[in-house]
């Protein structure tokens, strides 16, 4: 029999045992789905949805509450939204099923998601009442650490949730609680000694991909843990190997492997059953670790006893969850990613060997590129200037820039949920004009709610439209972050970047000095006004009628900078905050391919894996990338990206981007027929590492000469878009809804 646990799998009490799985849904509120373990047929039903809104996390736990005289007990479900808010919900064990809530629970301060709850009375004989059994969930904090809160379930009490203290100082993106008989002090290993004796241990995966494990110690006399005594850290104290692997949400259990029941002698005290921890891998995959937990009184600390890894091959998942079933003790684990309408389920025998992936959920949409045209009866795109994209989080609004024909900024905009149409702004209306055959840059600092647009005038200044989502201005204005500044070079777009730890925005474009120069602002700073360095003095110049790209590695903290030099090599500035505070220098394309002329590079960081990548047009006009381990090996390495597919037009560079559902990387580019090809990259083990191919535009208009495609991806409905100025001068997009 498997301890209680906290993840959003487990074995019911109703038949032969049915499994639940409950998981936030795609399109809004929660889903159950069952396994119907009776006379061995084994299907799974659902999904049965409940609840509304957007979900990050969830958790399920079977309570002994009970509405209907049956084994089964109510369903009890602790969910997570965007905004922090803790919601519950219960389902009756029988007559309709019925789910009641949601009841927001009293958390006071907003939650970073992925709660997980377990329950003390999971072993008990059935129908014996609640009596005197507790819920314990922990959340992550959205400061740091965790907090943990317990509800005693005694008839007499209010059942009210207390917050009795958490721990930890990273910030977590994934957390998983047991409660275990492993350091009962008095009693003996088995299950039935469960009530509150036992320590408490929680998993929790850092932002950083590092896995911290804490333990609660043996309970007090309320039965909540006497306090956090001990703590480590996998890809630090333990597995150091394995630093800034882990990703997603982890689940940690105690099984019977190891498990001896006291014996009738002296000294005979048994042996606790191992711990089991699962942790999705950033690579793709699961981690498998167990822990032997010893005897009585041998007083092992949490960083003794650990084994493995053992690699379970598949795809990238945000979130796992594990059970160790009544079917002669196998392992059952599902495993999903965060926009997924199901899971995988996967099982272990008794030989050990893993089985699975099954995909458990209905049957993906049919999987193909679609077309629309945003900028539908407004202004035409000027010839030769190409659109930029952003989304806003909060509001789930997709944006597109670009310039018209009247040398005005012009944005399209898009509510997810909403219109179901393209909207349209003309954001630098009454500003200065645009430089002819210059495109403009898009960001969003989120922690103030505002969206930017940065452009080159006909004065060769950078100008910035800046508009406050929910501001009392309720309108786009304006700044000249390069003023006073060296001018812009002719026919070069500026690009940009955001830092949230330092909350600084960032600018950068080619002078006329050819050298790239930078313009920040500090957001709260004591300036108040846009500040300028030139992160290439002293390098290599930029070829004439190329623009930088820029990105940010929030592991390390480091911004970056690369364009195309002189030599027609990438080149690269990079900066690391709280560092040597100054701009130092690489040349990622040494010995690679070099640049095709008049062609500008674009770049994307893969978080999973830690990479940061660089993609750009060969001389050859194929498409060619350069990536750089962080943490890892051997310098900036290049392979290409586009063999055997169509060249890239003429005078056109690429756009990049990267979907976290999958693990997968997206270059588009502008071909030589006139369509927007794609290539795209699965980080899965397991998977062939080859770049495939694929024709987002299909037989919809063909691109104008000479322009560059833009893309982004929309988290909260899981699609991925590009969008291109046609041959008819109106933007189009192609969009794709991942499975």
């Amino acid at each position: 029999m498997l301890s209680p646990l906290g993840g959003f799998m487990l074995q019911s009490r109703a038949g032969a045992g049915n499994f639940e799985v409950v998981i936030p849904w795609p399109a809004g509120g929660l889903a159950v789905f069952s396994r119907d373990n009776d006379g061995g047929t084994m299907k799974w039903f659902g999904p049965t949805q409940f609840g509304s809104g957007e979900y990050t996390g969830a958790t399920v736990i079977e309570s002994d509450f009970r509405a209907f005289d049956a084994d089964r007990g109510n369903l009890e479900v602790a969910a997570v939204r965007p905004d922090g808010v803790c919601d519950f919900y219960a389902r009756e064990n029988g007559g309709a099923f019925r789910w009641s809530g949601p009841f927001t629970l009293p958390f006071g301060s907003p939650k970073a998601g992925n709660p997980s709850m377990a329950y003390s009375g999971a072993t008990k004989e059935t129908g014996l009442g609640h009596g005197t059994s507790m819920f314990f969930l922990v959340v992550p904090e959205r400061s740091k650490g965790f907090s943990y809160w317990v509800r005693r379930n005694l008839p007499a009490d209010v059942m009210e949730w207390v917050n009795v203290g958490g721990t930890g100082q990273e910030n977590l993106v994934g957390i998983g609680i047991a409660i275990t008989t492993w350091g009962a002090p008095t009693t003996g290993t088995g299950y039935k000694y469960l009530g509150a004796i036992g320590n408490y241990v929680v998993a929790g995966v850092t932002a950083a991909g590092q896995l911290e494990l804490h333990v609660n110690g043996p309970s007090d006399s309320a039965g909540i843990g006497s306090g956090w005594v001990d703590r480590t850290t996998f890809g630090r104290d333990l597995f150091p190997d394995l630093a800034h692997r882990f990703t997603g949400r982890p689940c940690i259990v105690q099984g019977d492997i190891g498990y001896e029941e006291d014996g009738e002698l002296p000294f005979d005290n048994g042996h606790y059953g191992n711990l089991e921890l699962m942790v999705p891998d950033k690579s793709g995959g699961i981690l498998h670790f167990w822990r032997d937990c010893g005897e009585p009184g041998e007083g092992k600390r949490i960083s003794e006893g650990w084994g493995g890894p053992v690699k379970i091959a598949g795809p990238l998942y945000d979130e796992v969850s594990l059970i160790q079933s009544t079917f002669n003790g196998n392992f059952e684990l599902v495993a999903r990613r965060r926009h997924q309408r199901g899971f995988d389920f996967w099982w272990r025998d008794e030989g050990g060997t893993w089985h699975g992936p099954d995909r458990i959920g209905p049957a993906p949409a049919e999987l193909r590129w679609r077309q629309g045209t945003p900028s539908f009866g407004q202004e035409k795109v000027a010839p030769g200037t190409s659109p930029t994209s952003w989304y806003t989080a909060d509001e789930k609004v997709q944006h597109i820039a670009y310039v018209g024909v009247d040398q005005q900024i012009h944005e399209c905009f898009y509510f997810i949920g909403g219109e179901n149409e393209w909207l349209h702004t003309i954001p630098s209306f009454g500003q200065e004009k645009v430089a002819p055959g210059t495109s403009p840059t898009s960001w969003y600092t989120a922690d103030e709610k505002v969206q930017h647009i940065a452009y080159v005038g006909v004065d060769q200044q950078i100008h910035e439209c800046f508009y406050r989502i929910g501001g009392p201005e309720n309108r786009w204005e304006h700044t000249i972050p390069s003023f006073g500044q060296e001018k812009v070079a002719p026919g070069t777009s500026p690009t940009s970047w955001y830092t949230p730890g330092e909350k600084v925005q960032h600018i950068a474009y080619v002078g006329v000095d050819q050298q790239i120069h930078e313009c920040f602002y500090r957001i709260g700073g004591p300036t108040n006004r846009w500040e300028h360095t030139i992160p290439s003095f002293g390098e290599e110049k930029v070829a004439p009628g190329t623009s930088p790209t820029s990105w940010y590695t929030a592991v390390e903290k480091v911004q970056h900078i690369a364009y195309v030099g002189a030599d027609r090599k990438i080149h690269e500035c990079f900066y690391f905050i709280g560092g040597e505070n100054r701009w130092l220098h690489s040349v990622p394309g040494e010995g690679q391919p070099l640049v095709a002329p008049g062609t500008s590079p674009t770049s994307w960081f893969a978080t999973p894996d830690n990479v940061q990548h660089i993609a750009y047009v060969t001389e050859g006009r194929t498409i060619h990338q350069l990536f750089y381990f962080i943490h890892g090996f051997g310098g900036w390495q290049g392979e290409p990206a586009s063999s055997g597919q169509p060249l890239a037009a003429q005078g056109t560079s690429p756009t990049s981007w990267y979907t976290t559902s999958e693990n997968v990387q997206h270059i588009a580019y502008a071909g030589e027929d006139g369509r927007v090809h794609e290539c795209y990259f699965f980080v899965h083990v397991g998977v062939p590492h080859v770049w495939r191919h694929n024709l987002p535009s299909g037989e919809h208009l063909p691109a104008a000469p000479g322009v560059s495609p833009t893309s982004w991806y929309t988290p909260a409905d899981n699609v991925q878009h590009v969008a291109y100025v046609g041959n008819d001068g109106q933007i189009q997009e192609c969009f794709y809804f991942i499975a």
